[in-house]
């Protein structure tokens, strides 16, 4: 009771009234984020740059890279760090579906940096030399520059040639920022 005392007797008004008004700009600064919230749509070249099976396979992790466009960053790299879980062991007859979860890293051409997570995506093996992809539910969580409060979703749809290594996406959303 002592401690409870002591807290509420050494806040003087001028204390409350700052933190009060520093939770008010928080708050609304993040319904003003999200208020303005805009469209986000992107065009992307991808290649698998880096696999690591996980013992036993077929569990691995991928580092995707690639290059595009991305409104609001302009020409941009892409740096996709991802965990795949096909549905079983090999060897695995097409179609089949894999899942995965991972990160994104959008870097633009000024430097500034836009990071997403996902944890929804499936890859259709519709043969073995296409495999058709949906990453839903990328959740934006800020990065650097003018991203760097940057909130929102975006869902990529990938069309990706194995035998080739190459693959290109399309991404749709929103972000406020």
């Amino acid at each position: 009771f002592a401690l409870f005392l002591f807290l509420v007797l050494g806040c003087t008004e001028d204390t409350m009234t700052l933190d009060s008004k520093a939770a008010d700009d928080m708050l609304f600064e993040k319904s003003v984020q999200v208020e303005n919230s805009v469209p986000l749509k992107g065009k992307f070249t991808i290649y698998v740059d880096e696999v690591t099976h996980w013992p036993p396979p077929p569990p691995k992790q991928q580092i995707i890279k690639g290059m595009g466009t991305l409104t609001h960053l302009g020409l941009t790299e892409v740096i996709m760090d991802q965990s795949w879980f096909p549905p079983g062991p090999p060897p695995l007859i097409p179609p089949y579906t894999g899942t995965g979860f991972g990160t994104v890293k959008f870097i633009a051409a000024n430097g500034d940096i836009l990071l997403a997570e996902y944890d929804d995506a499936e890859a259709l093996h519709e043969t073995a030399t296409l495999v058709i992809g949906t990453f839903t539910g990328h959740i934006i969580d800020g990065g650097t520059g003018r991203f760097e409060f940057a909130s929102g979703t975006f869902d990529w749809k990938v069309i990706f040639y194995p035998a080739e290594n190459i693959g290109y996406g399309v991404i749709t959303g929103d972000i406020a920022y």
